[in-house]
C-alpha cells in the first residue's frame, strides 16, 4: 500500500445536492417509491417492491427486477406517470439512509476489492482512493453527468433523488452493515403503514435477512482492517468528512 498522505488542511466541505441522475422505483399498488442510492440497500428494496407488484410469494431475490415497469428517471417523470402534486400526496417515499464511512467502505470493497476495477490507478490502496475520490468528486460538483461509474457508487447520500426538493417528504429508514435489525424495524413498520399483509411482511424480511447474512460474511475479513486503518488516519477521516459532510448533518449522523 502506497504511503498516500494528505494534506488535509486544503480539504473543504464538498456541496450539498449536487444532482446527480436520478431513479425511483414506484408501485401504485401500494403507493410505495423508493430512491435508489447505491450501497443502501437498494437491490433488497428493489426485489421487495417487485414482490408486492407481482404478489407472488416464492423467492423474490432470484427473479429479474421489473425496472423496466417500475422505475422512473426523474421526479418529474414519477409525478407525471401517477399525475401527483409537489407533496405526492398519499405516496410513502422510501430513502434508506447510511453511515457515510460505512457505505464508503462498502463501495471500496466493492469496485475497487471484489470486482478489482482500477479505481483511478489507486487498486487496492484505501488511501489512495480517498484522496482521487475528493479530487474527483470536486469536479463532479460542476460536471454531474461526468462522474465515473465507481465514484457513483460512494458519491454521497444527499445528490440523489433532488434531495433538497423532497427532504421533508423522505421516510427515511435505517441501514446497519452489522445486523438488519434497525433496517428491518424500519421496514416493517413502512410496509404495516401501507397496509401490507403481515406474511408477506415476514416473507420479505426473512429474504432480506438471508441475502444480507451472506453479504456481511464475504467483507468481514476485510473490513475491519479497512475500518482500523481509516481510524488510524486523521488524513482520511477529516477527507471523508469533507467528502460526505453534509450527509452526516442531513442524515443525522455524528461527525468524525
Amino acid at each position: 500500500m502506497q504511503d498516500s498522505w494528505i494534506n488535509f488542511k486544503d480539504v473543504r466541505n464538498l456541496p450539498a445536492f449536487v444532482k446527480l441522475r436520478t431513479k425511483i422505483r414506484a408501485i401504485e399498488e401500494h403507493k410505495i417509491a423508493a430512491c435508489v442510492v447505491p450501497k443502501t440497500m437498494s437491490t433488497a428494496t428493489g426485489a421487495a417492491l417487485c414482490h408486492l407488484r407481482k404478489k407472488d410469494n416464492n423467492n423474490w431475490l432470484h427473479y429479474p427486477h421489473c425496472d423496466d415497469q417500475i422505475v422512473h428517471t426523474s421526479l418529474q417523470s414519477f409525478q407525471e406517470n401517477f399525475k401527483l402534486n409537489k407533496n405526492y400526496s398519499d405516496w410513502d417515499i422510501w430513502f434508506v439512509k447510511r453511515h457515510p464511512i460505512d457505505r464508503f467502505i462498502s463501495g471500496f470493497i466493492d469496485r475497487c476489492i471484489r470486482l478489482g476495477h482500477n479505481c483511478h490507478g489507486c487498486g487496492f490502496d484505501i488511501a489512495c482512493y480517498v484522496k482521487k475520490l475528493y479530487e474527483k468528486l470536486e469536479i463532479v460538483v460542476n460536471h454531474p453527468q461526468d462522474i465515473h461509474i465507481d465514484d457513483f457508487h460512494v458519491a454521497p447520500q444527499n445528490w440523489f433523488c433532488q434531495m433538497e426538493q423532497n427532504l421533508n417528504r423522505l421516510n427515511f429508514l435505517r441501514y446497519s452493515s452489522d445486523s438488519t435489525e434497525t433496517f428491518l424495524l424500519d421496514l416493517t413498520a413502512a410496509l404495516k403503514e401501507e397496509k401490507v399483509n403481515p406474511s408477506t411482511i415476514r416473507h420479505i424480511g426473512a429474504q432480506i435477512s438471508s441475502r444480507s447474512a451472506s453479504h456481511e460474511t464475504k467483507s468481514s475479513r476485510i473490513r475491519p482492517f479497512l475500518e482500523n486503518l481509516i481510524n488510524s488516519r486523521k488524513d482520511l477521516q477529516q477527507t471523508l468528512q469533507a467528502i460526505y459532510y453534509w450527509d452526516f448533518v442531513l442524515l443525522d449522523y455524528p461527525l468524525i
